[in-house]
């Protein structure tokens, strides 16, 4: 660490000599510095190679595999709740969620698995809760536009999911845990899960395995009533991973996967001179992936990397009366993803690294409703066949240091070649500045400049979602034009190792055009109709803060706020679903006495408008949830869990509330860690 010398009574300076002041019982006695939290870990998502946390240009967020025991995150949906500036939000239509980035809604974040694309559930928005973390080493998250970097859907930001290597000779984890919903439930509802990995390497050959099963009876928000609100029935991930380290500096890997999940939960409508019809509502989806990459690392900042993969993702969703003998109907869609990448890193002199890389793609969509009709079923092709989307792609960063390395640029391009919209360039840039600063104490300023580009997905140009049991019908739209964006980012990182504090400020910037969204067609044989259009010119905007506090001892905390202002520029009134103010916080106290771990966290968001009129609001809402462990023996953990204390949930039958739907959940576990 580089020491400004003499301490001149800058801007830095002062407000390090505050913190002495405010914090002065937070210093160690031995005035050594230590790491804060995930500081040292290192980064790929922002840069596409490996950099320190702390020294990465483009500004990201991790969730370490040490943080995710600590939130027992059971699924990816868990482990990104309490991270400042995301909102969580059901996908509309079906089971699960999906994650918000800076007023950008979940189709335009991009989800990433090792650095690969998952698709989208039935050509939507990722559903959070299908990813399981049984083999997760780590979560890196990037907000703001990246298309330069990722190509369409990173207009938002990036989410990627990196898994363990498995570079140990033996490593394994097993994992249980049961749960039960609160009183709210006219039934005991309850939930299970189990999960686990090993990890074995033996000379050049690696292998690994993992599984986690996540399993609820749902639950129920209005007793005595037909209708239940949380899905019942398994999720299931299996991953597997061959690695063969071929040479000192070649190694090749073949990562296999699948998924599953069988839900249902019951609805009702209401029929003319009938009365109720009871219903049930059920998805059936399976996603199956097959992954080659091959990396070549001869050293002197040199790297090569091939990837090839494949997935296939099939969701069946059906509905049926149970006053009849046949099923009312179903509508089975099948997405594919093929994928290949290759990408090289030279260095170019002593303070200049070059990467540049081609991506071809080919997705596709197929279909098809069954439907029982007088007396006998009709299937119904929805797309015309199967469609499909090819792209290629090429990018270029350009890394360059200056000024004894306390200045790094980092400019980047993507030119995009899609087979429905044709080419498209897209341009970003990053830049880092490390100011000299005190012994003790690092600042980092970051900005940042990119232009954002989406495609309309398959699923916005021929999609039908075909809700008519319930009255309305969602349809694509084949004529819609991609959506473009400008994001600008700033802000600071100031990092206090002796009294364990760490500072961060970031304000963004983003305009959007063409921006896709739903619009009201008007009624078509007794059906509201739904369709896709580029209807809007949006703008988002604030600022995300973080105050992360670490000292000595037991005790450590953080909290963060976002604002948010995200308004539709034609109209001047705000964009629905997207609240002013988020406070989210944790508080974890170590208890060696009994070898335990206490964290309290809790969330708190501001109302927030519901229809595009902006007259009617969904309430604010607070969350708190309580984690414990305590380590049994040196294998062996116990854990607790509290999700919702205060059983703050949505008023189902309130159209115009989106708050968190589900109710107080209590569960105990065990994990075995070797």
């Amino acid at each position: 660490m580089m020491v400004n010398a003499p301490f001149r009574a800058s801007g830095p300076a002062l407000f390090c000599l505050l913190i002495q002041a405010l914090f002065p019982g937070h210093a160690q006695a031995s005035g050594e510095t230590r790491t804060l939290m995930e500081l040292d870990e290192y980064v790929v998502t922002g840069t596409r190679d490996a950099r320190r946390l702390l020294d990465s240009p483009v500004r990201t967020e991790i969730l370490s595999r040490k943080t995710l025991d600590r939130l027992q995150a059971r699924s990816l949906q868990d482990a990104l709740r309490f991270v400042p500036g995301l909102l969580l939000r059901d996908i509309h239509g079906k089971s699960g969620q999906e994650v918000w980035m800076q007023g950008l809604d979940g189709n335009r974040v991009l989800v990433l698995i090792d650095g690969e694309p998952v698709p989208a559930s039935t050509g939507s928005a990722v559903d959070l809760s299908q990813i399981g973390l049984a083999d997760v080493e780590r979560i890196e998250i990037v907000k703001g536009a990246l298309s330069a970097l990722y190509g369409s859907a990173a207009m938002g930001g990036v989410i990627n999911v990196i898994t363990r290597r498995g570079d140990k000779p033996l490593d394994y984890r097993l994992l249980a845990d049961v749960g039960y919903y609160d009183e709210a439930s006219d039934t005991p509802a309850q939930q299970r899960h189990a999960g686990g990995h090993l990890n074995m390497k033996q000379g050049a050959l690696g292998l690994g395995l993992a599984f986690d099963v996540r399993d609820s009876d749902g639950f129920d928000l209005t007793p005595g009533t037909w209708s239940t609100q949380g899905d019942k029935g398994p999720k299931l991930n299996l991953d597997g991973r061959l690695r063969w380290q071929a040479t000192p500096t070649l190694d090749f890997s073949f990562t296999p996967g699948y998924y599953s999940e069988r839900l249902e939960k019951r609805f009702s409508t209401q029929a003319p001179g009938v009365g109720e019809i009871r219903q049930i509502k059920g998805e059936d989806a399976q996603r199956t992936q097959l992954r080659l990459d091959s990396n070549w690392r001869p050293g002197e900042g040199r790297a090569l990397r091939a990837v090839l993969s494949q997935e296939t993702f099939t969701d069946t969703t059906w509905q049926d009366a149970l006053g009849t003998a046949e099923q009312d109907q179903s509508r089975r869609a099948e997405i594919g993803l093929t994928r290949g990448e290759l990408s090289y890193s030279q260095p170019l002199g002593a303070h200049q690294q070059l990467s540049a890389g081609l991506v071809a793609l080919n997705e596709t969509l197929t279909q098809v409703q069954t439907r029982y009709e007088s007396g006998a079923y009709k299937t119904i092709d929805e797309v015309g066949g199967k469609v499909s989307r090819d792209s290629v792609e090429a990018f270029v960063l350009d890394s360059l240091l200056l000024f004894d390395e306390r200045l790094e640029i980092l400019p980047g391009l993507r030119h995009q070649e899609d087979s429905g919209f044709g080419g498209k360039t897209t341009p970003k840039i990053n830049v880092l500045y490390s100011p000299h600063m005190p012994e003790g104490y690092d600042l980092r300023l970051r900005a940042g400049v990119g232009q954002g580009y989406r495609v309309p997905n398959l699923k916005e140009r021929h999609y039908i979602f075909d809700h008519s049991a319930l009255g309305y019908i969602v349809r694509g739209n084949p004529d819609l034009r991609p959506e473009k964006s400008m994001s600008v980012q700033f802000g600071g990182e100031i990092v206090s190792h002796a009294h364990g504090l760490r500072l961060d400020l970031n304000l963004y910037h983003n305009d959007i055009d063409d921006l896709i969204a739903t619009l009201d067609a008007g009624v078509e044989e007794g059906v509201r109709v739904f369709e896709y259009a580029n209807i809007a010119r949006a703008r988002t905007q604030g600022l995300e803060t973080v105050l992360e506090i670490t000292p000595e001892g037991r005790l450590s905390y953080e909290l963060g706020y976002t604002f948010l202002r995200a308004i539709d520029r034609d109209t001047g009134l705000d964009l629905i679903q997207r609240p002013r103010h988020q406070l989210k916080a944790g508080l974890h106290l170590d208890l060696p006495e009994v070898r335990s771990r206490l964290g309290l966290y809790a969330q708190w968001q501001s109302h927030e408008y519901a229809d595009a009129a902006n007259t009617q609001r969904s309430p604010a809402w607070l969350r708190t949830d309580l984690r414990l462990d305590t380590r049994l023996t040196r294998e062996l953990t116990a854990y607790l869990g509290v999700d919702n204390i205060g059983n703050d949930h949505r008023d189902v039958a309130d159209t115009a509330d989106y708050r968190p739907l589900s109710p107080r959940l209590i569960y105990i576990g065990l994990r075995w860690d070797h």
